[in-house]
C-alpha cells in the first residue's frame, strides 16, 4: 500500500512526474495491487491510476493494457461507497478524450456497472457513476448508441428529477455526452418543457428522428446515431483524486 500511495502523491505534482512514473514502469504493479490487494490498497491503486491517467493519452493506454478495465469494473461493486466512487473516477479519468479506453471499458460491460451506481444510496456514488458514463460516450458515438439502447437517458432523466446543484450539473453533462449535444441544451430542454419527463420525451423523440433519417437510402454513415451538435466534454466534480 505505500508504494501506491507514493505513486499517487507524485502522480498528483504534475505533467512531468506522471510521464516520468508511467516511463518507469509504476503502472503493471498498481493494477497488479488493484486485483489482488485488500481493500484499502485497491483504493489506493485506484487513486494513484487515477491521477496517472489525467489528461495523460500514454497513462490511460498504459492502464488499459494492463490489464485494468475488469478490475475496475469490479471495484464498482464493492462494499463502501469510497471504493466505487473512487473507481468510477478512475474510469472518467482512464476514458476521457480517448476513444480506444472508452471502447475497451464499453466491450467490458462497465457501462452497466456504472448505470448501477445511477440508483446508488448516496449523492457521491450516484454522481460519480453520472460523471463516468458521460466520459465514456464523449464524442463515441458506439458508445452513445449502446447507452441509449440500454436505457442510460431514462436512468439519467429519473435521476435528475432528484438532485440540486452539482449533482444536477453531473447528470446534465452526461446526457449531453450521451445524447451528443451541447450542456446548455439539456438545460434549455428541461427548461422550456417545464418537467423532466416531457423533457425526455423531446429526447426519445429526436433519437427516433436520427434513426429514422439514417433509414433513408443515401451516403453511408460511420456512427449508429447521426448527431449535429457538440457536445460537453469535460467536468470537475468534487472529488479530489
Amino acid at each position: 500500500m505505500e508504494a501506491g500511495l507514493a505513486v499517487a502523491c507524485q502522480a498528483n505534482l504534475g505533467s512531468g512526474f506522471q510521464v516520468n512514473l508511467v516511463d518507469g514502469g509504476v503502472v503493471v504493479p498498481l493494477v497488479r495491487q488493484l486485483k489482488e490487494g485488500h481493500a484499502e490498497e485497491r483504493v489506493e491503486a485506484c487513486t494513484a491510476l487515477a491521477r496517472l491517467a489525467k489528461k495523460n493519452p500514454t497513462g490511460q493506454m498504459e492502464i488499459v493494457q494492463a490489464g485494468a478495465v475488469t478490475p475496475l469494473k469490479r471495484q464498482l461493486m464493492s462494499a463502501t461507497v469510497l471504493q466505487r466512487a473512487i473507481a468510477a473516477t478512475c474510469i472518467s479519468r482512464v476514458v476521457e478524450g480517448n476513444p480506444e479506453a472508452q471502447r475497451a471499458f464499453a466491450l467490458d460491460g462497465t457501462h452497466r456497472a456504472l448505470m448501477g451506481m445511477l440508483i446508488g444510496a448516496t449523492m457521491e456514488e450516484r454522481l460519480q457513476g453520472a460523471v463516468a458514463l458521460g466520459h465514456m460516450a464523449c464524442e463515441n458515438p458506439e458508445n452513445q448508441g449502446r447507452l441509449v439502447e440500454e436505457g442510460a437517458i431514462e436512468h439519467l432523466a429519473q435521476l435528475l428529477k432528484a438532485e440540486e446543484g452539482l449533482e444536477r450539473d453531473c447528470t446534465s453533462f452526461a446526457l449531453a455526452n450521451i445524447l451528443n449535444i451541447s450542456y446548455d441544451q439539456v438545460v434549455a430542454d428541461i427548461t422550456e418543457a417545464g418537467e423532466v419527463d416531457v423533457a425526455l420525451q423531446i429526447w426519445q423523440h429526436r433519437l427516433s428522428g436520427q434513426k429514422r433519417e439514417l433509414a433513408v437510402p443515401g451516403p453511408k454513415k460511420n456512427p449508429k446515431y447521426f448527431f449535429r451538435s457538440k457536445q460537453v466534454t469535460s467536468l470537475q466534480t468534487n472529488l479530489e483524486v
